[in-house]
């Protein structure tokens, strides 16, 4: 056996270690987060997360679903345990997340909460309001 082979030999069995290696520290460094689906069904992106309700309150929306009077609607956001999901129902074609106040009440949020098999288990509207307690009204 010549020195090329011997070399070729120990790339061989290195390279899938390593790349196994990789893999495993990546499994365990990414932890399952919740999800929040934007209205266009892809993640919230941070832009979105900042958007202000368009009344006077101005509240962003990662401020009232985080504090929201729900408790699903909190798990949703900061979950670490993966469910249960949010999907965002946007008010209009250009899939903003806040929609209008009515009336001259407050924007509302409307999503829909979804449990780790996909299945509907809630339908709420998040409001830019405060209730009594300093959380966000919402409704399911």
């Amino acid at each position: 056996m010549n020195m090329f082979n011997l070399l070729q030999t120990v790339r061989d069995a290195i390279f899938p270690a390593i790349m196994f290696a990789l893999m495993a520290l990546g499994t365990l460094v990414t932890s399952p987060k919740a999800e929040v689906l934007n209205p266009n069904g892809v993640p919230i992106s941070s832009s979105e997360w900042n958007q202000t309700s368009p009344d006077s309150v101005k509240a962003t929306v990662k401020d009232a679903l985080s504090n929201s009077e729900n408790s699903d609607v909190v798990a949703g956001v900061t979950n670490t345990g993966a469910a249960p999901y949010l999907n965002l129902s946007g008010s209009d074609s250009a899939g903003s997340i806040w929609w209008p106040a009515k009336g001259g009440g407050n924007a509302e949020i409307k999503l829909q909460i979804r449990n780790a098999s996909g299945s509907v288990t809630g339908n709420c509207t998040v409001s830019s309001k405060k209730g009594t307690g300093g959380k966000f009204e919402t409704t399911c």
